[in-house]
């Protein structure tokens, strides 16, 4: 969606500087929706009606294409509006972007190859802010985090960091020592899954 508070239409009048304005300048909100300022109110903005007319239909293309979220946005707050640090505002929300999604995502298609079925998203929202949080053990959370964001130095990975060609599980010596084999497939973890959850059952 356009952010009407912050889409930047450029003006140039003639012998003048570029003018910049912004949609929250030309738009009014009436019980149709958001509508161009009549002609005489804003005509300071424009060179003349030729002008006016072509910023009324961008507009519409933009109405009809990706709609307006009249709500100012975190970029307009941070960044348009922002009077400091500009270019650190601007990181941290790039950052924050980026970390975000591509790590969410990163595991998720991850999960989803290991496993060899989807994951549907909402399962991923309730695992990561309700079922998280099932416990108040910070270590015991920091080892959930690890887990879900596959943290763990496995031999597959130092394999990748170290150039090395040894990528073999270092418990039971036989498979490849990716995440998965090292957490669920391997035999010997097979045999303490099996003795640990007898153990749960006898209390």
């Amino acid at each position: 969606m356009v952010d009407f508070t912050s889409r930047g239409l450029n003006n140039k009048k003639t012998n003048m500087e570029g003018k910049t304005a912004t949609y929250e300048d030309l738009l009014r909100k009436s019980e149709q929706g958001l509508k161009l300022k009549p002609y005489e109110e804003i005509k300071d903005q424009f060179t003349g009606w030729l002008q006016y007319h072509q910023v009324n239909d961008m507009l519409k293309q933009d109405k009809r294409k990706m709609g307006f979220e009249d709500k100012k946005s975190k970029f307009n707050i941070e960044i348009i509006e922002g009077k400091n640090k500009t270019l650190s505002k601007l990181y941290d929300i790039l950052l924050e972007w980026h970390t975000k999604d591509e790590e969410v995502k990163e595991a998720m298609i991850k999960w989803a190859i290991d496993f060899g079925y989807n994951i549907e998203f909402e399962k991923w929202l309730k695992l990561w802010n309700r079922d998280i949080k099932f416990t108040a053990c910070t270590s015991l959370r920091e080892n959930v985090w690890k887990m879900l964001y596959r943290w763990y130095l496995t031999p597959a990975k130092l394999a990748k960091i170290y150039r090395s060609e040894n990528k073999t599980c270092w418990k039971c010596g036989e498979g490849e020592g990716d995440l998965y084999h090292m957490w669920w497939q391997c035999s010997k973890v097979k045999v303490f899954g099996k003795q640990f959850i007898m153990n749960l059952k006898s209390f």
